[in-house]
């Protein structure tokens, strides 16, 4: 009967932390690399999506973007912006008055919001692209 119980018990904490998620915001992550600062653009520096990330991505942007997979990346911190790394970011809706203000030298570039931002070690050639 005592092993039984253990069986039980093993179940149980399977089904429990098999439901459990590091993400308690619930929100999509996605991974990008930076491109590098755009021309124009008050230091807003540029990230390029995956291909297959456009119709999930799509769902925080405001207004149209014509360059899809490239955007303005809103609240990238600081020690993110350098050209070639990749990271793995999570996105909210960007609020009127949080987009930089842009010239037309980079026009059809669309803007995305951080709300968070880690660094991929390169060492994973599957999240390369």
């Amino acid at each position: 009967m005592n092993s039984y119980l253990k069986y039980i018990l093993v179940l149980l904490a399977v089904f429990y932390l098999s439901g459990c998620r590091s993400d308690s915001g619930g929100g999509d992550f996605f991974l990008v690399k930076v491109i590098g600062e755009g021309a124009d653009c008050d230091e807003a520096y540029l990230v390029k999506f995956q291909e297959e990330d456009e119709e999930r991505v799509s769902k925080y942007l405001e207004g149209m973007n014509t360059h899809f997979p490239v955007f303005y990346a809103n609240n990238l911190p600081e020690k993110f912006k350098e050209k070639g790394r990749t990271l793995k970011v999570k996105l909210y809706e960007c609020q009127q008055g949080e987009l930089p203000l842009c010239a037309a030298k980079d026009s059809g570039f669309g803007s995305v919001c951080i709300e968070s931002a880690t660094a991929i070690s390169l060492a994973m050639p599957w999240m390369l692209f």
